[in-house]
C-alpha cells in the first residue's frame, strides 16, 4: 500500500487537502469494511426520514429496484459519509431528487448508460456535445496514490460549447462521475 509508505506529513497533508480528514481517520475509514449493523443503522436512519421527503427515492424502489443497488448501494454513500447512516441515507435520498430533476421520471429510472436502455440512450443534444467535444472529460492513469484522476479540457469554443443547455451539461457531469463512481479506486480514495 503506497499509502503506508508515506511519512504522518505528507498523509496528512494529502488527506486534508483533499478529503478533510487526518491521516488516523482515514486509515480507519479504509480498513473498515460495511458491516451488517451499519447497513441496518443505514435503514434505520433512511425509515426515519419522511415519505414525502423521498418520494424520488421511493419511486426508484418502486421502478428500479435492482438499479439502487447497482448504481447507488448504500456502500457507496456509507463510505462517502465516513459511515454516518444518517449522512449517508440523507445523501442518498438527495441523490434521486437530483437525479429525477436532471433526467426526468422517465429517464431517472433507467442506468446512467448511453446504451440501449439507458437514460442517456437517444439524448441527441448530449451525443452531439459528446462528439464535438470528445476530450472534454478524460480519464487519466490513477495517481500516485491511487487516486481516480479525471480532468475537463477548456480547450474549446466557448460560444460553441456555450451553445448546448445547462441540462445537457449536467447529464454529461453526472455520467462521467457515475463511471468514475464504477471504479473501487475512485469510492475508497
Amino acid at each position: 500500500n503506497d499509502f503506508a509508505d508515506l511519512s504522518q506529513e505528507e498523509k496528512e497533508n494529502i488527506l486534508n487537502d483533499i478529503y478533510g480528514r487526518n491521516a488516523e481517520e482515514t486509515e480507519e475509514f479504509n480498513r473498515q469494511d460495511i458491516t451488517q449493523q451499519q447497513l441496518d443503522d443505514f435503514q434505520i436512519a433512511l425509515d426515519r426520514i419522511p415519505l414525502a421527503d423521498q418520494v424520488a427515492y421511493q419511486m426508484a424502489l418502486i421502478h428500479c429496484p435492482d438499479l439502487l443497488q447497482s448504481e447507488t448501494s448504500p456502500r457507496l454513500f456509507l463510505i462517502r459519509e465516513a459511515f454516518d447512516p444518517t449522512k449517508a441515507a440523507k445523501r442518498l435520498v438527495k441523490y434521486w431528487d437530483m437525479r429525477v430533476d436532471l433526467f426526468g421520471e422517465e429517464r431517472a429510472f433507467l442506468p446512467i448508460s448511453l446504451l440501449e436502455g439507458g437514460a442517456l440512450e437517444g439524448d441527441d443534444e448530449l451525443l452531439a456535445m459528446m462528439r464535438e467535444f470528445p476530450n472534454f472529460r478524460n480519464f487519466l492513469p490513477n495517481d500516485a496514490h491511487g487516486r481516480t484522476v479525471m480532468i475537463h479540457s477548456a480547450q474549446h469554443s466557448k460560444a460553441s460549447f456555450c451553445r448546448y443547455s445547462r441540462n445537457t451539461k449536467l447529464k454529461y457531469i453526472w455520467y462521467s462521475m457515475q463511471m468514475a463512481m464504477k471504479r473501487e479506486c475512485t469510492i475508497l480514495r
